[in-house]
Formats: C-alpha cells, sequence, structure tokens
C-alpha cells in the first residue's frame, strides 16, 4: 500500500517551517512508502515552505481560522481522490501533529481490520475530556472511506451538529465529519489517549500510542476553559482550593 500524508500549515511562516522540519524528522524516522505534499491555505508574503515539500490546493481568503482547516482538509481529500491510482491510504496531519512509533501503520491497520467492526477511518477521540466530536486533527483514512469522507464546520449544538461533549451542548464551533459523527459511526476506530502525564488538557497529546500532537502549533495555547470546562480546568480556582485545604 502506498501512503499520502497530507498537512496544513496556517500560513507557511518561520513557526510552520519548525514544526515541518519536526514532522518531517518523525514521519521518515517511522514511516516506508509514503508522499508528504501540503496546504498552506493563507500564505505570508515571502513565504517559502514551498521549497521544502510539495505544496497542493489553493490560497482562500475567509475570515475565520476553522474556514482555513476545512479548506485544507477538502483540498488533500481532493488530491487523494484524484490520485487513486498512486495511492490507498491517506494520513491527514495538523502541522504539529505527526507518528511517534515504528510501524505504526501496521499496528494500526491491524487494529482497524481485527479489533472492531472493520473500520473505514482511525480519529482521536477526547473521551477524557467526556467529548463526543471526532477530531481532524489526525486522520488515517482507507479507500473505501471516500465517498463518506467529508468536511464540514458549524457550531456543535446538538441540534443541526452533534453535541461536542456529555456534559453541555456548548455552543462550540469547529470541524466535524456528518456521516463518521452519525451513521457510520460504526466504522470509525477511536484514537485514545494514551499518555497518563500532560502540561495541560488539550495540549501535548499521545494517541493510541501511535501520534503525538502538540495542540497549540499555529496559535497562541489558551483554551475556552472558563466557558467550557469550568471548573475542571480553572487552575485558578485549583490554585485556591488547594491554599484552603492547606496544601499548598
Amino acid at each position: 500500500m502506498t501512503l499520502l500524508i497530507g498537512s496544513i500549515y496556517a500560513n507557511g511562516s518561520t513557526s510552520d517551517l519548525e514544526w515541518l522540519q519536526i514532522q518531517k524528522y518523525f514521519i521518515e524516522s517511522t514511516t516506508k512508502d509514503y508522499h508528504l505534499v501540503g496546504v498552506v491555505p493563507n500564505p505570508v508574503r515571502n513565504c517559502t515552505i514551498h521549497n521544502n515539500i510539495d505544496i497542493i490546493g489553493e490560497s482562500y481568503q475567509v475570515a475565520e481560522p476553522v474556514d482555513y482547516h476545512m479548506l485544507g482538509l477538502r483540498a488533500i481529500k481532493a488530491y487523494f481522490e484524484e490520485n487513486q491510482d498512486k495511492f490507498d491510504r491517506l494520513l491527514i496531519l495538523d502541522s504539529d501533529a505527526f507518528p511517534i512509533r515504528k510501524e505504526w501503520q501496521q499496528h494500526l491497520e491491524s487494529a482497524m481490520t481485527h479489533l472492531v467492526e472493520y473500520c473505514e477511518i482511525a480519529c482521536p477521540i477526547r473521551c477524557e475530556l467526556l467529548e463526543l466530536r471526532l477530531h481532524a486533527s489526525i486522520l488515517y483514512a482507507r479507500s473505501e472511506a471516500l465517498p463518506y469522507l467529508e468536511f464540514k464546520n458549524g457550531y456543535f449544538n446538538g441540534r443541526h451538529t452533534p453535541r461536542r461533549c456529555l456534559l453541555t451542548a456548548w455552543n462550540d464551533r469547529g470541524i466535524f465529519l456528518p456521516h463518521y459523527e452519525t451513521t457510520r459511526r460504526i466504522f470509525v476506530l477511536p484514537l485514545l489517549k494514551s499518555n497518563q502525564y500532560t502540561d495541560g488538557l488539550l495540549t501535548g497529546s499521545i494517541y493510541y500510542d501511535l501520534f503525538y500532537h502538540h495542540g497549540a502549533g499555529s496559535r497562541r495555547r489558551q483554551t475556552r476553559a472558563r466557558a467550557y470546562w469550568m471548573p475542571t480546568s480553572d487552575m485558578e480556582y485549583w490554585r485556591h482550593k488547594a491554599v484552603e485545604d492547606g496544601k499548598e
């Protein structure tokens, strides 16, 4: 099988170039028989990232970063679809995500074939945060997924789109996969978080002992914790509680 790896870089900045070098190192160390392409939806002036990776897709003028991500995902999927004579597997990565285990593809293929119902895609689900949605930061797909692999953005409010979290119908905007979030959920292998310790709820995660995702590679390291996970992820809350309990 030949693997197409596609990654999305926000704008081709110096930071993106640094992540690309890290990505390429880990991909070369863990992966065989692949072709790496990138999408830069909103390139900065004098962008030079194309000197380091095969760039596909176009540049776009849209208002929200989530729109850039969605258009980048669609461009990679379209390239995969147009080149089915060359590739039969697809791995989509955020710019700050990469495989970390040798022979990761063999492990993943085995799990997708033998552990559960024959799966068409594998994707992270952050169930440790009681989340329900699939995260396209890392997405592995077989050719069989192509007719159902769509990327849309919207609000996870439990009405027109799936709920994001078991605890609340928080109106959170993000990327979702319509078919695999609903009717084809049984054909998804969930990549669960496998590292016990991280330096934040949403950053520095390892999924299925195969992939690492930093989580803040192209944006400021901040969350909507006060509105979304309050008080469980509010560090000031826990710090004050520790003082009150005489533990700090």
